[in-house]
């Protein structure tokens, strides 16, 4: 998904709120009156930002001429900048009661209510502005973040279409509805709106970056990775565009381990390399045995899997020996957020800082080791680990792979997904090897798993859930084989609600000589429909060469077992260390042609496929054992170790 608070907000010709000020206040040149000479002068010093002089200025022109309504908005806006709420509010009232229909007045209000926090009072005021001016812009755009930042994506999506049937040519509308579109799960509607803002401005970076998320995510690779890199061509500082080519990379079955390390090496070299000159002394005290304080960073600290992951960790840490921070990188919470920022001891918002404040702010807190949790996914902050503001840096669960930053000491795994000898050359970080690298906790409402559907039926259904940007033609071609051994089946797809995503499919499957009556489409669902679909599901297919993670998990916690096959990489052997895990290792394969027979296998023996869904809960229980004996304590012990380590260097 996106990468960046900015990612979804940023307007490259937003108007600033002073430019609104000193818009309201302009007098005709040919004015020469008392009122008009003390507010000339009064915008000369709002110009150079002197306020107190402004403030006088606009005073003196209101003693000339109270009934005149332009001082009392620039004066507003001068008290305001101050911090001088109250007093604004009651200036700027005053201005909109002589006269209803200054727009600015009305905004003003509105942005006081924001930073007081009277939702209602801002959302108001904002609406009694556009009422008079139907075109201006900049309401749109900051009531678009506040919608967005509540949660009321259905508002804002109305708000900007409105925006932009009056602001057609605005380029920033079209790509605010293409994120509200992305966000809702509707990749299909947000590639139309992003290539409606480049149409308009094809200089527009970050609608080329989103629209190679959205493209991504249908599993479109090629024209992913063409956007991401038109995007780093107009601006080569670009980190977010960079972060998901890289991701994306992975994705692809064309590129090397080779090839996609050198990339990453790449990235450290144009973002980190300059940084580290800057790279602080840390003073930490360096005692082995003293309570230390890890900080866990992530965007994902909401209803998104990494929470699923991190939630259980979190419970079990061990209080009297470590002390848990959290720094949260999303614009907005929910009910997991709300959750999870119970269970640590700090807890800080920091989607509205830059790298360096976020860094600061670490070096500050006194931070003994930093774990990210993202990678080079969305909302990510490599930017501040690449600052180095702690003296041990780790990165986990949310990216099988290097960060490529050599700020990054640590990369947190187990011996399953990088077999000791195979992955070290492609880390810039040391691997720091678990008994299990990560800890899953089903959804408490699961639906209980039912009989083998095939059963009952006359036929077999298979499925593959992932996200489409893991669904590449080499994997179709073995799905393809299958499908032609196992007449009687069919193979699911989920996340297919756009005619675009499906037809992507269709054409894979043509291709391989599979008619489109073989494959049965899902769309986008809420977390427990989604979980209710695997009791229509006989045997799942993993994607490869990125297998999935938490989709494989929950399949597993249904009672659907997954055929995977074994790569050469980290985000390759997902699948086949899972399955070992989850005791099935009867269904992981070495080679496409195992993969093909096991599938074969498997799905003509439904007594024992049934056997295996009743028993799978159980056997797969020490990845969904919540017990802290299973990775919390194997990483608390980690992170002595490596204390250890820094306070003897």
């Amino acid at each position: 998904m996106f990468k960046s608070f900015k990612n979804l907000f940023s307007s490259p010709e937003k108007k600033s709120l002073a430019a609104v000020a000193a818009t309201a206040s302009e007098e005709p040149s040919n004015v020469a009156d008392e009122r008009s000479r003390h507010i000339k002068r009064g915008n000369a010093f709002l110009a150079e930002n002197d306020l107190h002089n402004a403030e006088i200025c606009y005073r003196q022109a209101l003693n000339a001429d109270p009934a005149h309504v332009a001082p009392y908005i620039t004066l507003g806006y001068v008290l305001k900048e101050q911090q001088r709420l109250d007093e604004a509010r009651q200036v700027l009232t005053q201005g909109v009661l002589l006269d209803p229909q200054k727009a600015d007045g009305f905004y003003m209000l509105g942005t006081i209510a924001k930073e007081q926090g009277d939702l209602a009072g801002t959302v108001e005021n904002f609406n009694k502005a556009l009422a008079v001016k139907p075109d201006f812009e900049l309401i749109y755009t900051d009531l678009y973040v506040l919608f967005f930042q509540i949660h009321q994506i259905d508002a804002a999506k109305q708000l900007i279409k409105k925006g932009i049937a009056e602001c057609p040519a605005n380029a920033d509308f079209h790509y605010y509805l293409g994120n509200l579109y992305f966000i809702g799960g509707d990749h299909e509607a947000a590639i139309i709106s992003y290539r409606e803002a480049l149409a308009i401005r094809p200089t527009f970076p970050e609608a080329l970056c989103n629209l190679g998320d959205a493209l991504k995510n249908q599993g479109r690779l090629d024209d992913a990775l063409s956007s991401y890199r038109t995007a780093l061509a107009l601006k080569p500082d670009y980190v977010q565009s960079f972060s998901s080519m890289l991701l994306t990379m992975q994705y692809h079955s064309a590129y090397t381990s080779v090839e996609v390390f050198n990339e990453h090496l790449r990235f450290a070299q144009l973002y980190e390399l300059p940084l580290k000159p800057q790279w602080p002394r840390h003073a930490n005290l360096r005692d082995p045995s003293r309570r230390l304080k890890i900080a866990y960073v992530s965007g994902d600290f909401r209803n998104h899997s990494i929470a699923f992951f991190i939630e259980p960790v979190l419970d079990a840490h061990d209080r009297s020996q470590f002390e848990i921070f959290a720094y949260y990188n999303y614009a907005s919470a929910d009910h997991v957020t709300e959750r999870l920022s119970k269970k640590v001891d700090h807890w800080l918002s920091c989607a509205g800082m830059s790298d360096q404040q976020l860094a600061e702010r670490i070096g500050l807190d006194g931070i003994d080791i930093l774990v990210d949790l993202s990678g080079h996914t969305g909302f990510n902050r490599l930017l501040t680990f690449a600052r180095k503001p702690a003296p041990l840096q780790l990165s986990w669960i949310g990216y099988q792979a290097t960060t490529g930053l050599s700020a990054m000491d640590y990369r947190i795994t187990d011996a399953a997904m990088d077999p000791p000898g195979t992955t070290e050359q492609f880390h810039t970080e040391k691997l720091l090897r678990l008994p299990s690298s990560a800890q899953f906790q089903p959804a408490p409402d699961s639906p209980p798993v039912n009989p083998l559907p095939a059963l009952s039926s006359n036929e077999f259904t298979l499925a593959c859930l992932n996200n489409h940007a893991k669904i590449t033609q080499p994997a179709v071609h073995l799905w393809a084989r299958i499908l032609v051994g196992l007449p009687h089946a069919r193979l699911m797809f989920g996340n297919a609600s756009g005619s675009n995503a499906k037809q992507h499919l269709i054409d894979m499957f043509a291709l391989e000589n599979i008619a489109e009556d073989r494959l049965i489409f899902q769309p986008t669902m809420s977390l427990i429909d989604y979980l209710k679909l695997h009791q229509q599901i006989d045997l799942a297919l993993d994607t490869f060469p990125y297998n999935g993670g938490t989709t494989t998990l929950h399949s597993l916690s249904m009672g659907v077992p997954v055929i995977a096959l074994a790569g050469n990489t980290p985000v390759s052997r997902a699948g086949v260390a899972t399955l070992g895990g989850a005791g099935i290792p009867e269904f992981a394969a070495y080679s496409e042609d195992e993969y093909v027979a096991r599938a074969i296998e498997m799905a003509q023996d439904l007594p024992k496929l049934n056997e295996v869904r009743q028993s799978l809960r159980v056997r797969a229980a020490p990845l969904f054992n919540s017990s802290a004996e299973m990775v919390t304590r194997p990483l608390e012990e980690a992170y002595r170790t490596i204390w250890k380590k820094w306070c003897d260097s």
